[in-house]
């Protein structure tokens, strides 16, 4: 019995929800066709009204009009067809002057229209219009227009007119609309400018106020509200808004439309839903007394799903629920595959939320740091600058340049630095490997950091083999690393600590140490430090400086010669040790020639330079500082003018940038090398792009050498004597 009970309340329930549904859904129903038959009347509307304008639009156009020969233009309205076949066509001036109107023969006196309200806008929006409804001045009848603005020499002269029959607006509303709906068309101020229906309004009345207000309140192109007739019916007006005109199409379905269908449907629904509650009143009581104990063992299954826990199927004696049983068996078990896998995805998305975070953390921290250094030398260079534009003595002139010069390096190498880590990252980078010694390697990097370390105070200590270690290095990038870990020691030692640089050799590896006695590492930090842009505040320094790059780069350096670099640290403030672990020979073999081609003795006399560049003030200062020096040298900034130079003119080195337009550098390169009398010239590329790549096809070009800008004399002044290193803007040291 408690089972029919359960059974009856539901379906009770559920026949409620559908009468109450029907009832909604038959009310829906009702608005959508409202809606439609309210958008077709709409859209009826907005295509006369719009082919008018077109027609109009066509009218305007005329040389007639343009050029104020109202007769012809008279003529050719009288002749117009289709939807202006009876209309009133008339061109108005801003001062409501009727310069003409079909309405009359041509020459004839019109009457000055006192109020031009209605038809005014389009002098001011230069766009057509159309008017609500008015009062027309002839026969006092009301009247709506479609007015087109007619422009000459970009101003509004008049206004063409066409006035449209409030009666063709009702013929348009009555087509297709059922025989007891009403239609009204509303203008933008609540008049009736065409109706259908017996109970629609006059042509000329005002909307009823409540209906207005209604609309108005609505917002969108469309939609529906609800009201009482006098005698308290319910009513349905759905109504569509007008683009075009601003005008609104308004339906009124009657009290009958509203509950004629909704009861009949009601109705057959109360029968059928009478005839199945009994039906299914009798078939729960019959299985009930079946299914009881099998549907509480599957609740038992159900509830334990719920909990996650593992459930097997039950033998119930009904087939049906025997698959359910078993079907829930397979679904808990998905159910628990699922959610682990979910719960490993989750997992994975945070970290990797953690890791992005991290990321967008250190990238901030990086541009504020690159753009923190970047000042710190461009603010003395600009004082520089500012003092040597003041013309001070020469000593002051050559401590101020000296220091420009160190800020401008210092800049030059956080740009190398840079450049590195992309070249690394992207596998661009090329080691030029030669046999060298790498006591010698130390010394350079020694002899470099020597004046820092100094102006700090500090000592450096060298404990070398006596035996020449060789090993197959780039030397660049080997000195390069060893500057870095120097500079590194001496940023975070304080005065009166010593740095010490030791090397040993054991089983064909050089062991390089740096040890400092300076702040020291804490373990979380001992590989922490060689992450890009991860920084540790230096011994004389507030905050961390520097882009926190030279340990990462350093790292990478030693591992693409097949070695290693470590840190290793007995805490904070205890010091730090770098060690540097690279393949050598180990032996006292043959060793490389120590006077590099850089630093041997230039053969020092003045030499015939050409200097072409489009940046003109890049070729001027090079110019003038070869000036300085003695030499003879011309200045161009095109390759045609190169060439002329060159024809007149004895020349022993020529400077040649290549991404000039028109003529680049590639086109004067070959130019200058078919001219007999500068065989024996030397020609270098000057240029900004310095990848590896770019300095491969300036050789493949015809150059004797590539220089990167920008340049110092330390660079120009080899070039001048046949010295052209392979890559002249990687020798630069890297600094933290």
């Amino acid at each position: 019995m408690l089972l029919v009970v359960v059974t009856a309340v539901p379906l009770i329930a559920f026949f409620a929800a559908v009468l109450f549904w029907h009832s909604r859904n038959e009310q829906a129903l009702l608005r959508q066709q409202a809606l439609r038959a309210a958008a077709v009347a709409m859209q009826s509307v907005d295509n006369e009204l719009a082919t008018a304008i077109s027609a109009l639009q066509v009218l305007t156009n005329s040389l007639s009009l343009e050029n104020e020969d109202y007769a012809r233009f008279h003529e050719k309205s009288k002749s117009v067809g289709g939807i202006l076949r009876d209309s009133v066509i008339v061109v108005y001036d801003r001062q409501g002057r009727r310069m003409m109107s079909t309405a009359f023969p041509y020459g004839k006196t019109l009457p000055r229209r006192e109020d031009m309200s209605p038809l005014s806008l389009p002098f001011a929006t230069r766009r057509p219009h159309v008017s609500p409804l008015f009062t027309s001045d002839f026969d006092g009848h009301a009247a709506v227009a479609v007015v087109v603005p007619v422009i000459v020499d970009g101003n509004v002269r008049n206004v063409v007119v066409a006035g449209i029959r409030p009666s063709r607006l009702s013929l348009l509303l009555m087509e297709g609309l059922p025989p007891d709906w009403t239609a009204m068309v509303l203008d933008q101020n609540g008049m009736v400018v065409g109706a259908a229906g017996d109970a629609a309004g006059p042509i000329g009345s005002r909307a009823n106020p409540e209906l207005w207000s209604k609309l108005h309140r609505k917002i969108g192109a469309a939609g529906t509200v609800d009201g009482l007739t006098e005698g308290g019916e319910p009513v349905i007006l759905s109504f569509a808004r007008s683009q075009l005109s601003g005008w609104s199409a308004v339906i009124d379905i009657p009290p009958a439309a509203v509950r004629g269908d909704l009861h009949r449907s009601l109705r057959f629904i109360v029968a059928a839903a009478s005839a199945v509650l009994a039906f299914a009143l009798l078939l729960a009581w019959w299985a009930g007394r079946r299914i009881a104990r099998p549907v509480a063992d599957l609740e038992g299954m159900a509830l334990a799903m719920e909990r996650g826990e593992q459930v097997r199927s039950l033998a119930t004696g009904v087939e049906q629920f025997d698959r359910l049983s078993g079907a829930m068996e397979h679904a808990a078990g998905a159910i628990r595959e699922r959610e682990a896998k979910l719960s490993e995805s989750l997992n994975a998305v945070r970290l990797v939320d953690d890791e992005l975070r991290k990321e967008q953390a250190k990238k901030d921290r990086f541009i504020a740091t690159l753009a923190h250094e970047l000042r710190n030398p461009l603010a003395p260079v600009r004082t520089g600058v500012q003092i040597l534009s003041q013309s001070p003595p020469a000593d002051v002139a050559a401590r101020t340049l000296a220091m420009m010069e160190r800020q401008l390096g210092h800049m030059v190498r956080m740009i190398e630095d840079l450049l590195d880590v992309s070249r690394i990252t992207g596998d661009r980078l090329t080691l030029r490997r030669e046999h060298s010694v790498l006591q010698m390697l130390i010394a350079q990097a020694v002899e470099g950091i020597e004046p820092q370390v100094g102006a700090l105070g500090q000592k450096l200590v060298l404990e070398m083999p006596q035996e020449p270690v060789l090993a197959y290095v780039d030397p660049t990038r080997v000195s390069q690393v060893i500057t870095n870990l120097l500079q590194n020691a001496a940023k975070f030692s304080a005065a009166g600590d010593s740095i010490r640089v030791s090397m040993s050799v054991e089983a064909g590896v050089a062991d390089i140490r740096v040890a400092d006695s300076g702040v020291g590492l804490a373990p979380e930090s001992l590989e922490r430090v060689f992450e890009l842009f991860y920084q540790v505040q230096g011994a004389h320094e507030p905050m961390p400086s520097g882009l926190g790059i030279g340990l990462s780069l350093s790292r990478r350096l030693v591992e693409l010669h097949g070695g290693e670099l470590t840190a290793h640290s007995e805490g904070v403030g205890h010091g730090t040790t770098f060690v540097i672990r690279i393949p050598c020979s180990g032996g006292a073999e043959e060793a490389p020639d120590p006077l590099q081609p850089s630093r041997r003795e230039l053969p020092w006399r003045l030499r015939r330079v050409m200097v072409v560049d489009d940046n003109h003030v890049a070729a001027d200062a090079i110019g003038t500082l070869l000036r300085m020096r003695g030499h003879t040298v011309h200045v161009v900034y095109d390759g045609p003018s190169a060439l002329a130079i060159a024809r007149d003119h004895e020349l022993d080195v020529v400077l040649l940038d290549i991404g000039m337009p028109g003529m680049d550098g590639y086109e004067v390169c070959r130019a200058l090398r078919g001219m007999e009398q500068l065989a024996a010239t030397t020609i270098v590329a000057l240029t900004g792009w310095g990848s590896e790549r770019d300095q491969e096809q300036a050789i493949e070009g015809g150059f004797d050498g590539h220089l990167t800008k920008p340049v110092g004399w330390s660079d120009i002044e080899p070039v001048l004597y046949g010295i052209h290193p392979p890559k002249v803007a990687a020798a630069v040291p890297s600094a933290l």
